[in-house]
């Protein structure tokens, strides 16, 4: 897409679902297509293609770059964990849920972010619950977002170089559709 005087123009199209993205340093697009393996879309060539990312024979549907995090869902009914991947595709550490909030309900993850202190915010929507993970894969905190912030089904994130956390959520079946997005200064973690 380019913007010019107010206006979008298309200047590649590709058939392809993306889950999520990523931008790498390179200029290149990191896609989650709900498959395996992660792709690129080269800014050089416009191509998408494979990368040596796998979580074979999982899925993935989240992505972050700095360091490779990936939600990885384990069966059809998305019961899933966060995975850290190194350079050479091998893990670094997997975070399956938090035993004080999971030890009855499986983990449904939706969407993670990393902030610059190298934390990771993953939303668990069916639970209305944040974990924030430091770098090592270990929960440092959880947040019942519905009870304590009154921000139900936390679907999508994303946070800005000031610490504004973004949060789209989802809504509950047969509400008129509108969604909320909600915004938030975060501190300590980030």
């Amino acid at each position: 897409m380019q913007l010019t005087n107010e206006s979008l123009h298309t200047m590649h199209s590709f058939k392809i679902d993306v889950y999520n993205m990523a931008l790498l340093p390179s200029g290149e697009l990191l896609l989650s297509t709900m498959e395996s393996n992660l792709k690129t879309i080269s800014c050089s060539t416009s191509k998408v293609e494979p990368t040596k990312y796998s979580v074979n024979p999982l899925i993935t549907l989240a992505v972050q770059y700095l360091h490779f995090y990936v939600i990885d869902n384990q069966d059809e009914k998305f019961n899933g964990r966060t995975v850290a991947l190194d350079k050479s595709n091998g893990v670094r550490w997997i975070y399956s849920g938090h035993l004080d909030v999971n030890k009855q309900q499986t983990f449904k993850l939706d969407d993670l972010v990393a902030t610059k202190s190298d934390n990771i915010l993953v939303t668990d929507l069916k639970h209305h619950m944040f974990h924030i993970l430091n770098i090592s894969g270990h929960c440092i905190l959880y947040l019942n977002t519905k009870d304590q912030l009154g921000i139900e089904f936390p679907y999508s994130l994303d946070i800005d170089n000031t610490g504004t956390l973004y949060i789209g959520c989802y809504k509950y079946l047969g509400e008129p559709d509108e969604a909320k997005i909600y915004t938030v200064q975060v501190s300590g973690f980030y």
